[in-house]
């Protein structure tokens, strides 16, 4: 897999997008409650994303490597009717003329300059890597979305053409958890949360507290989570980029942590036999009290659980010379029984990449400066994401199949036996 080539990039060139305001304000003040419309000038964008792509956006419908996403009004006749399917871009590209908004996903993974600003932003908020991604909506004059509120908080930068945006001044329901179209069943866990409100959201034209404003090129527009908005292009074809946080909430992330101490203990793996539902009588009486008894010693099982247990503290380093430094202090001797192997270490703290190499060979280890004329693995990131990686192992495949951390070869037993020779990765 080829590492993401991000080009090198004055943070503060990416700050200029949120000027009046600077970045730190935006984060302090707005992400991820409060929605905030920037109007500023179009060569701040033009001088960003310069790439061809984005200058011509109807190319990518031949250079984008993945499905796209075409919306389409399923019942001319009702405002909040539509429909969506995926389709190569080559075939998305004759549709699109029929008056269909098209949506590119992952444009962050194709284009570097995307890929370092989402870079940017995942470190500017402090969320997850891997967990902010770039998304292209090219729409003929009139088109758009209809009303609909997302389970992500979406920043867009408008690239070409004009667009509308109706949003509700506050959100139809808190910190969603699935996206919700105005009009369609409510679904699924939104169920569990959704307000008493939501009975007349298909039954209203639209929210009575929306509000109007229009994007033109170099504006920048923050929509949270769980606000309903509806957009519509303007006399002449639209080009945007949305950028979306898809931060997962403190109920993934304590679960995550919840199901890998039940896994710990053998009768929490143990299948259920039958169920509520089962033919069975005597198989589902039996299973009642399995569970029964499971959810009895639960507070034994699962034990204390405390903030740093869900989200660790972890040291900052600035340098590969000090990631260097915790590994000497922090190695297991013994966990490296049997293995024997030297890994090539490439990462990159701020502009320049530090090379080092870790020689283990059956309980012992030797880190060096430099590079290692034959490695038996080779390792290349950031200092962030290679931290981030080794730390998480739940955030990995995302940041293997972003490119963001490369491995050759790619063999996960001697990855994991690598960093599980070090404590500080446990």
């Amino acid at each position: 897999m080829t590492a993401r080539a991000f080009p090198p990039v004055d943070p503060a060139s990416f700050a200029r997008l949120f000027e009046p305001h600077t970045a730190e304000q935006f984060v302090d003040e707005y992400w991820p409650e409060r929605s905030l419309h920037i109007e500023g000038d179009p060569e701040r964008v033009s001088s960003l994303f310069y790439m061809p792509e984005l200058r011509n956006p109807t190319s990518l419908f031949h250079t984008h490597p993945e499905d796209v996403q075409l919306v389409f009004r399923a019942d001319p006749t009702t405002t909040n009717s539509f429909g969506n399917v995926f389709l190569p871009p080559a075939k998305a590209a004759v549709l699109y003329q029929s008056g269909m908004t098209v949506s590119f996903p992952n444009m962050q993974r194709s284009i570097p300059m995307l890929g370092a600003f989402t870079q940017y932003l995942e470190q500017l908020t402090g969320v997850m890597p891997g967990t902010v991604d770039a998304i292209g909506a090219l729409s003929r004059p009139g088109m758009g979305f209809n009303r609909h509120f997302d389970a992500i908080d979406v920043l867009i930068i408008q690239i070409h053409g004009t667009k509308k945006w109706h949003i509700s001044q506050q959100p139809a329901v808190r910190y969603p958890t699935v996206n919700h179209v105005a009009g369609t069943p409510i679904i699924g866990e939104l169920h569990a949360y959704a307000p008493p409100a939501a009975a007349s959201w298909g039954a209203d034209p639209a929210p009575s507290d929306l509000r109007t404003v229009l994007l033109r090129p170099g504006s920048v527009l923050f929509v949270p989570r769980g606000y309903w908005h509806q957009t519509e292009a303007g006399s002449d074809e639209s080009f945007s980029v949305s950028i979306g946080f898809r931060t997962p909430s403190c109920a993934d992330i304590v679960l995550r942590e919840l199901h890998r101490r039940l896994l710990a203990h053998t009768e929490w793996r143990r299948p259920v036999p039958g169920g509520s539902g089962g033919p069975a009588h005597r198989t589902t009486e039996r299973a009642l009290r399995q569970m029964e008894a499971l959810l009895a010693a639960l507070d034994t099982a699962v034990g204390p659980m405390r903030g740093t247990d869900v989200l660790p503290t972890r040291p900052t380093f600035e340098s590969a010379s000090q990631v260097c430094q915790r590994m000497r202090e922090t190695f297991v001797p013994e966990a490296t029984s049997g293995l024997s192997l030297i890994a090539q270490f490439r990462l990159i703290a701020g502009q320049q990449p530090e090379a080092f190499y870790i020689e283990l060979a059956d309980g012992t280890m030797q880190i060096s400066e430099g590079e290692h004329p034959s490695p038996s693995l080779r390792i290349s990131s950031s200092l962030a994401d290679f931290l981030q990686f080794a730390a998480s192992p739940a955030d990995g495949p995302a940041l293997l199949e972003q490119g963001r951390i490369q491995v050759h070869p790619m063999d996960m037993k001697v990855l994991g036996g690598l960093l599980g020779s070090f404590a500080m990765f446990r």
